[in-house]
């Protein structure tokens, strides 16, 4: 079984390549703000999805990012000012596809 840290890694490392693919959908003619939406909204989720499991922190399976930012600000652990409205990006993650 992975451990706590293994998940993190694994969670940042998927995080990683949907930032990558908001980015490069980003420009390419034809690909709705519904798809880079659903890749940054899963960027964000993944992320403080990894932060949370890095510090043994149990996590809900849920796509509201505020609702994940809320419980990192609950553990201690700092959201980044760049966050303060990532919450806009929940919507893509599951109620728009």
């Amino acid at each position: 079984m992975a451990s706590q840290l293994d998940l993190a890694q694994q969670l940042l490392r998927r995080a990683t390549d949907d930032q990558a693919a908001a980015s490069a959908l980003l420009e390419v003619a034809g690909v709705s703000n519904a798809i880079v939406g659903f890749h940054a909204q899963q960027a964000v989720e993944k992320a403080l999805k990894a932060v949370l499991a890095a510090r043994a922190v149990d996590f809900p399976f849920s796509h509201d990012l505020g609702l994940l930012m809320a419980l990192c600000k609950r553990e201690g652990i700092p959201i980044s000012p760049d966050l303060a409205e990532a919450d806009l990006l929940s919507p893509y993650g599951a109620r728009l596809r």
